[in-house]
């Protein structure tokens, strides 16, 4: 049998003794380069600043406190400001009266906050619901007094609630004496 002499790339096997295979062409030369578009260069720089972010804590839950003041009545709201996903903190608000005579409060906290909670654990529970308001009545409060109503919730819904705290100081026959409101916000995490 006789076969080729010289190496034949196309047939399989190796070369004979003494012959070698052809070299290889060169690679073609270009300006080697590291181009971002402009989406890779925010998920690159993104990557790059949420671990930072995280170490300092400043995605993690907060608790911020609100202080309002009337006439006859302070009130001090601390609630979670920064809030995860199906963890639960506590909002805790004091009623003080500040006045020189007892007098009936009520504090009323508007149901839209509390629906972007789930188990919302409410301690005293509210006298009443009015038009999505739940309405505490604390009763007499002598002068120089605190109650403290407290809820237990656990973050439900994404994003930014709106929570708002009113105040009313009544006397005996229910006029109103004092008014006031407090504003906070919450955001929640995944």
């Amino acid at each position: 049998m006789t076969g080729p002499t010289q190496f034949d790339p196309t047939i399989g096997g190796s070369a004979p003794a003494g012959v070698s295979p052809p070299d290889l062409p060169s690679a073609p030369e270009f300006e080697r380069r590291v181009k971002f578009r402009r989406a890779q260069l925010i998920g690159v720089l993104a990557l790059t600043v949420v671990p930072i972010v995280g170490a300092f804590g400043w995605l993690g839950p907060t608790v911020d406190s609100v202080s309002g003041f009337s006439e006859s009545v302070s009130v001090h709201v601390e609630y979670p400001a920064v809030q995860r996903f199906k963890m639960r903190l506590p909002l805790r608000v004091e009623v003080t009266n500040t006045s020189q005579e007892a007098g009936l409060i009520e504090v009323e906290l508007r149901s839209d906050y509390l629906t972007a909670f789930s188990d919302v654990a409410i301690t005293p529970g509210p006298d009443r619901i009015d038009n999505d308001v739940y309405v505490f009545e604390l009763g007499e409060v002598e002068t120089l007094r605190t109650r403290v109503i407290t809820l237990e919730m656990q973050a439900q819904h994404f994003g930014s609630h709106e929570g708002h705290v009113q105040w009313r100081l009544t006397d005996e026959a229910g006029t109103s004496i004092d008014i006031g409101t407090l504003e906070f916000t919450t955001i929640i995490l995944p």
